[in-house]
């Protein structure tokens, strides 16, 4: 793309670029490229001033290295997807392609390795931005996720788009019926859930009935407590199951 199109497509959209890197100077060194370029940067040095700044809708893409967190890539992402669709490019030194892939599952929109060309990192902002306007070259808004996707018992998450739990730096994927029978039981957390209510939830998955139902919650028990260290579900006989946490 010439230099003097990218210049005058940003300044026409007035991209707005949030930039999380804790490493200073290099994030100063992105923003200063970035402002030559016609875009209106801004820039946080921690996960708890890039949250705030995408809460505040204050940005139309985000450059994110994950370093910037204690947690994992992949929590860090679900934690912006919990609050926001805005597209989001991951920038980070890590050049494994399980983790790349991981990212990209989790809810980012692309992924580029340090050190990279700061031309190509505002042609990828530009794209981003692009993708994410409406007709007519308006601003798509920022929407928050839709509430039912991420569930929330105490500090345990549920982010049913990616079928991923988290707590703290413990996190595991699960698979499509556990995803959907966790949120059931976290939404109704302190009660007692029927058999039946459990199986309604699976849908028309849960083709094997009672089979399927057993099997997908011991698989559930058991990723639970690798994340928790330990079971919050409880058995009710005869009737079915109680969620208890915290």
């Amino acid at each position: 793309m010439p230099q003097a199109r990218l210049e005058m497509d940003v300044v026409e959209n007035k991209c707005r670029a949030l930039i999380i890197d804790g490493e200073r100077q290099f994030n100063r060194l992105i923003a200063f490229n970035l402002h030559l370029k016609g875009f209106a940067c801004q820039s946080a040095y921690s996960e708890e001033e890039g949250l705030a700044a995408i809460e505040s809708r204050s940005c139309d893409v985000v450059v994110l290295d994950p370093a910037v967190s204690s947690s994992t890539p992949t929590v860090l992402i679900a934690r912006v997807r919990a609050i926001s669709r805005v597209p989001l490019i991951i920038l980070t030194e890590t050049s494994d392609m399980n983790g790349q892939i991981a990212c990209l599952t989790a809810g980012a929109d692309d992924f580029m390795i340090k050190p990279c060309s700061l031309d190509e990192l505002a042609a990828r902002i530009l794209v981003a931005f692009r993708r994410s306007a409406v007709p007519g070259g308006a601003q798509a808004p920022l929407q928050p996720a839709p509430s039912a996707e991420i569930v929330s018992a105490g500090d345990l998450r549920l982010d049913l788009t990616s079928r991923r739990m988290s707590c703290g730096e413990r996190e595991a994927s699960l698979q499509n019926l556990e995803a959907r029978m966790l949120a059931e039981l976290m939404r109704s957390s302190g009660k007692v859930i029927t058999h039946g209510a459990l199986m309604k939830s699976l849908g028309s998955d849960a083709s094997s009935g009672t089979v399927t139902s057993r099997v997908t919650m011991s698989k559930l028990r058991s990723k639970l407590r690798d994340v928790l260290g330990t079971d919050p579900i409880r058995a009710v006989y005869g009737v079915g199951y109680r969620f208890d946490y915290p």
